[in-house]
């Protein structure tokens, strides 16, 4: 057994785990057959494939349009057929230490690695009304990165569909939330909770 931390929040007030470094054994996780569901077993012959995406001169509206890629991968590329997971992770991000079989989940968020010890109150969510993303004061659970979060494809689908949605929305209404969408991932999260969080670990942000 590996000692639960004492030092940080390990599940949310809805039970679900908050995956910290020592709250694991990655090995258990990783190589154990009852604890990994088979399909997950990467074939030999894999292939990378590469989707091509507009350019923009505004990163926001890069971060904007993410959803509708997304959406339309898994529609156009058969990804319902080819995979029971999708995560969707930041394409400038680096990977320093494992990443296993831990993070598999029906939903999955990861904390913001700037506000996970931030009260709500300083949780940087949308607050203006006119907003899609809008999140009441005195409302909200953590504050989500919006770039990292997967799950099962149907949920994903789910997330990435409602928040294109809500940028959409926004747009006819001539505003831009907060955060872009970020901000449209953290209102989707509100009313649907993740089953799975990760700590700040896996999105932390490395000085070079």
């Amino acid at each position: 057994m590996v000692p639960r931390r004492g030092d940080v929040l390990t599940v949310t007030p809805w039970l679900a785990p908050i995956v910290w470094a020592g709250t694991f054994d990655p090995q258990i996780i990783d190589e154990a057959p009852d604890a990994v569901p088979t399909n997950v077993t990467m074939a030999a012959g894999r292939q990378l494939r590469v989707i091509k995406v507009p350019k923009y001169s505004r990163w926001q509206e890069i971060s904007m349009r993410r959803m509708e890629f997304i959406q339309k991968a898994i529609d156009e590329e058969d990804i319902r057929r080819r995979a029971n997971y999708i995560f969707c992770v930041d394409v400038d991000m680096r990977f320093h230490s494992r990443v296993g079989a831990e993070i598999l989940g029906r939903l999955v968020a990861v904390l913001n690695p700037w506000l996970h010890k931030s009260d709500r109150a300083q949780f940087s969510y949308e607050r203006r009304e006119i907003s899609a993303a809008h999140i009441p004061a005195g409302k909200g659970d953590f504050y989500y990165a919006g770039g990292f979060f997967g799950g099962a494809v149907g949920e994903v689908y789910g997330l990435v569909a409602a928040c294109r949605a809500g940028v959409e929305a926004d747009r006819a209404a001539g505003v831009e939330a907060r955060w872009q969408e970020e901000s449209h991932v953290n209102r989707y999260l509100l009313s649907n909770k993740p089953t799975k969080v990760l700590s700040p670990e896996y999105n932390t942000m490395m000085r070079r």
